[in-house]
């Protein structure tokens, strides 16, 4: 797909700019006289200076500056003139690249059908989630948002819904996972908004992929307010999703994602029933149990993993040691377990050893978790993890 190299190595040359500009300017108050030299504002600057997007603003979402802007801010830095011409040359090509992509992309879709595109990326961000090289699972995770946000500035969703849809929620899922669980709720509503568009009666054909997408925009709203710290908002779509069509008539393929969602959000609550939690839990492992397919294995282990985490908020520390020493001793026998799976159970279990104050357990979990979110470049479990560090090491030395 020429669109890969095109968004690729465009990352590759914002990524070396921005490291530059990063560089260059560490002393108190340099940003602000830059942008002042090079007649830019300090917010346009710090749009520059970052490698993620904005949701609210789809046409500077690559923040790459124009080529008049990379020239002003390349004669405006103070380095040496073989370092302005390099950052002039990095700026210019991130822009360039761009530019080829988005023509590539238009290209694509003039002479490939949407859906094969669309497939495409759905197999680049099925590597990232179970990418068993986990130094690989970044690159796929940046690389299935950003060539499914390209196609997504390509295609209306009047003229292609459905693969708008799939496409929302690869972006959905794989800025969860990068950090940026606003941007995720931006396109999670955008897909539940398409979805509540659509006529049922003109994809009777369709009508299960429906469902399955109808579920999956609730259920990623849900996972966003999760990650955003707002559990109850997150309940609330958990609520919505139990009484959609797919839930009644696929319960067991849904039921331990779902339950999966409301546990880790109860969770969250200052006060919640343990007894409920057990209860879901339970119906669950049920479900599992019945689906009996490849993936069931990892559907148990992580809802395993979010009952430790409710027994670890309600104090119930030796039912959650219980629960975590079970799923430690199989996590190895579990093939489709990925980097992210990984690195939450093994935070989980990093957490019930600061409580118990296991230091020797502390340091082996949450340094196993931060080196391969690291290793995996899993932005927002580096960013938990780098909390509870801190909160770590306090306990420790108290």
């Amino acid at each position: 797909m020429s669109i890969l190299s095109d968004a690729a190595e465009a990352q590759f040359h914002r990524e070396t700019y921005v490291a530059i500009l990063n560089q260059l300017l560490r002393a108190p108050g340099s940003k602000r006289k830059l942008a002042q030299r090079a007649k830019i504002s300090p917010v346009y600057l710090s749009y520059i200076l970052k490698l993620d997007r904005d949701p609210y603003h789809r046409a500077s979402i690559t923040r790459t500056p124009s080529l008049k802007v990379a020239q002003r801010i390349a004669q405006a830095i103070h380095a040496s003139p073989e370092i302005r011409e390099r950052l002039l040359w990095h700026m210019t090509l991130a822009n360039e690249k761009r530019i080829q992509a988005d023509g590539a992309a238009r290209v694509e879709l003039l002479e490939r059908p949407v859906a094969e595109l669309v497939e495409e990326v759905e197999q680049i961000h099925v590597q990232a989630t179970f990418a068993s090289e986990h130094e690989l699972a970044s690159r796929y995770y940046q690389l299935s948002r950003d060539m499914a946000s390209n196609l997504l500035r390509q295609i209306c969703p009047e003229s292609g819904p459905l693969a708008y849809i799939k496409l929302c929620l690869i972006v959905h899922d794989s800025q969860c996972v990068l950090n940026r669980p606003d941007d995720a709720l931006w396109h999670a509503k955008l897909a539940c908004a398409v979805i509540d568009s659509l006529d049922p009666l003109q994809y009777r054909q369709e009508r299960e992929l429906l469902d399955a997408l109808a579920i999956n925009s609730v259920r990623s709203q849900a996972i966003a307010y999760y990650h955003m710290g707002q559990p109850r908002e997150a309940l609330r779509f958990c609520a919505r999703a139990e009484t959609m069509n797919a839930m009644k008539q696929q319960g067991d393929l849904w039921r331990p994602h779902v339950l999966r969602d409301k546990i880790k959000s109860m969770a969250e609550l200052p006060r919640f029933s343990i007894g409920e939690v057990e209860n879901l839990a339970d119906e669950a492992a049920a479900s599992c149990e019945r689906r009996s397919d490849l993936y069931a294995p990892l559907l148990s282990f992580l809802n395993s993993e979010a009952l430790a985490q409710a027994y670890l908020q309600h104090g119930n520390y030796k039912d959650a040691k219980r629960v975590l020493t079970r799923e430690y001793d199989r996590m190895d026998q579990i093939p489709q377990i990925g980097p992210l799976h990984r690195v939450l159970f093994m935070r989980t279990f990093a957490k019930l050893c600061r409580i118990m104050r296991d230091v020797q357990g502390w340091n082996y979990f949450i340094g196993k978790a931060y080196h391969l979110a690291i290793e995996s470049g899993l932005l927002h479990q580096i960013d938990r993890i780098e909390d509870e560090l801190r909160q770590g090491q306090s306990v420790m030395q108290e």
